[in-house]
């Protein structure tokens, strides 16, 4: 990426899932090889930004003394997640070449379709709350330091 993402994370992986969908069926309507290689290129170019919103959302919401291990273990389920759909296309290639893309277009819309509603309706923010401004002069671990406490249950010094 040639600079920072512009939003919070969170919410930008909702949008940035749509532009993936949304590539992949102009994938699927390009009909000659140099305009599916374009096509191609800006799936790829959109999941990267999708890649990077959600590492920057798992740094943001993990807690600090688990951030390795939240990283792991999203890591691994990328991989059975990938492992999984190598066997659904196998199984429906069978049908039509576009048949695994079709079913892969679908579930990212529908999963970001899904995300952007849920996000509309009022309620309860699912952002963690800010508590930079009032921790961090106070907690003597903190100040100086490169990184600050998210909240209080993630900073031992203020646990007791």
């Amino acid at each position: 990426m040639l600079r920072p993402l512009r939003r919070d994370a969170d919410p930008l992986m909702s949008s940035l899932a749509a532009l993936v969908a949304s590539t992949l069926i102009l994938v699927m309507l390009t009909p000659t090889l140099p305009t599916s290689l374009i096509a191609f290129c800006l799936a790829g170019v959109a999941n990267a930004m999708f890649f990077a919103a959600t590492l920057a959302a798992r740094s943001e919401y993990s807690p600090i003394e688990a951030r390795g291990q939240v990283f792991i273990w999203v890591g691994a389920l990328k991989i059975a997640a990938g492992s999984a759909g190598a066997a659904v296309a196998g199984a429906t290639i069978a049908q039509t070449v576009w048949a695994p893309l079709l079913l892969a277009t679908a579930l990212t819309a529908v999963a970001a379709t899904t995300s952007i509603i849920e996000r509309s309706r009022p309620g309860p923010s699912t952002r963690p709350p800010d508590f930079n401004s009032t921790l961090a002069p106070t907690c003597p671990q903190h100040v100086g330091r490169g990184h600050q406490a998210r909240a209080k249950n993630r900073c031992q010094s203020h646990a007791k």
